[in-house]
């Protein structure tokens, strides 16, 4: 009886020292994740790098977006780990995705001097084109852009910047009126008078001709002729 017992004993130990080989050598080299090269994702669109993930039984984390010279918008540009390495499967692939070309926000010019708004255009990196319009507002002074202030636009685009030429003026009608009455209408155009004077048979000191024609546009700083009569 005490021989049978030992021969238990021994087999007992022998199953226990087996079932620990098994549990922690065995067994762990058998349910171990498989391990699997990360697929390149670098140039691929988002929806084709999670369909290629989602084969590779990897998971991907966007880590940010970027702007990028070459790599179009929604395009992955930036991945870790690197194609190639081996990683276990479910194991998190993190990207990083192009937002495309950098954008730069237009500012309101509007108020600021002509050279003022070139500079801070042009420090933005963005190309200047200038346009003169008739403004109400003061000669010099930038009234709008074009794009309007606060589009998004590619670095190097052209802005066109709206700069007031002055008020624009509707010639008066001067002929038949006295050379004082049309020195009155005149005064507060901004413009240069030339008077020039011709006899004629007719009433003396009227304004008989005129240059530029009643109904013309005039600017500040342009110039209207007169002919009197004596």
């Amino acid at each position: 009886m005490k021989k049978f017992l030992i021969i238990v004993a021994i087999l007992l130990a022998i199953f226990a020292v087996g079932l620990l080989l098994f549990n922690y050598m065995i067994m762990p080299r058998i349910v171990r994740a498989k391990e699997i090269p990360v697929p390149d994702l670098i140039g691929r669109s988002l929806h084709e790098a999670r369909a290629i993930a989602r084969e590779s039984n990897l998971n991907l984390f966007i880590e940010t977006y970027r702007p990028d010279p070459v790599y179009p918008e929604s395009v992955i540009i930036i991945q870790d780990p690197l194609p190639g390495v081996y990683v276990t499967e479910g194991r998190q692939i993190s990207i990083v995705i192009s937002s495309g070309l950098e954008k730069v926000r237009i500012p309101d010019l509007s108020g600021l001097e002509l050279e003022k708004g070139m500079i801070i255009l042009r420090n933005k990196k963005l190309t200047v084109a200038v346009e003169s319009i008739p403004s109400e507002t003061m000669a010099g002074i930038i009234v709008s852009s074009e794009p309007p202030p606060d589009t998004l636009v590619l670095l190097r685009s052209q802005v066109k910047i709206l700069v007031s030429s002055g008020p624009e003026y509707c010639m008066p009608l001067l002929e038949g009126k006295t050379i004082a009455e049309a020195l009155k209408i005149l005064e507060d155009l901004e413009i240069s008078l030339k008077i020039d004077t011709a006899r004629t048979g007719g009433d003396t000191n009227l304004v008989i001709l005129q240059y530029p024609d009643a109904g013309s546009s005039l600017r500040p700083g342009d110039s209207v002729r007169i002919l009197i009569a004596r």
